[in-house]
C-alpha cells in the first residue's frame, strides 16, 4: 500500500459517516479514529507516523479535482453549523446568490458560542455541502464558490 492509497483512506474516511477504520494489508496496518468529541482527531499508521486533522484537510483539498475558479469556505472550527440566523428565517445565502467578501454565509456554534463565518471571497454560491444543524469538523467543507 502506498502512501496515495493511505492518502485516498484517509479522504475517504473523513468524508465517511463512521468514527473509526481499519485496514491491515502485509505488513501495513492503517487505523484511523475520529474523535467525534472534536477535541483531537489523528491517525496512527505503522510506520509510526501521526497524520492530523490539518494534514488530512491539505490532504482532502490536494486530491479535489480542482477548479482554479472555485474556493472553498470551510469551517473554522469544530461545532454546529447553522445556515440561518435563526428557526424559521431565511437562509443567509442559497445556491446561485452573488456572495460578496466578508458577507456573513452561516454560523458555527461551539460550546454556546455564535461563531460567524464569513466569506473570505467573492463569487457565485455554487454548493452548500452542509445541512442546517449539522455537526461540522474543523476544515470541514461548508460552501463552494465559483470566482
Amino acid at each position: 500500500m502506498g502512501i496515495d492509497d493511505i492518502k485516498n483512506l484517509i479522504r475517504e474516511v473523513s468524508q465517511a459517516d463512521i468514527d473509526t477504520f481499519e485496514y491491515e494489508e502485509n505488513n501495513t496496518r492503517v487505523y484511523i479514529s475520529k474523535n467525534s468529541g472534536g477535541n483531537n482527531v489523528s491517525e496512527n499508521i505503522s510506520t509510526e507516523k501521526n497524520i492530523t486533522k490539518t494534514d488530512i484537510a491539505d490532504i482532502n483539498r490536494d486530491n479535489k479535482e480542482e477548479n482554479i475558479n472555485e474556493k472553498e469556505i470551510i469551517s473554522p472550527l469544530v461545532g454546529t453549523v447553522y445556515l440561518a440566523p435563526g428557526e424559521n428565517e431565511e437562509p443567509f445565502v442559497s445556491v446561485g446568490d452573488k456572495i460578496e467578501k466578508g458577507q456573513i454565509v452561516a454560523i458555527v456554534e461551539a460550546m454556546k458560542l455564535m461563531n460567524e463565518i464569513e466569506a473570505d471571497c467573492s463569487g457565485t454560491l455554487k454548493k452548500i455541502c452542509v445541512k442546517n444543524g449539522e455537526a461540522v469538523e474543523y476544515a470541514q467543507s461548508l460552501f463552494i464558490i465559483e470566482e
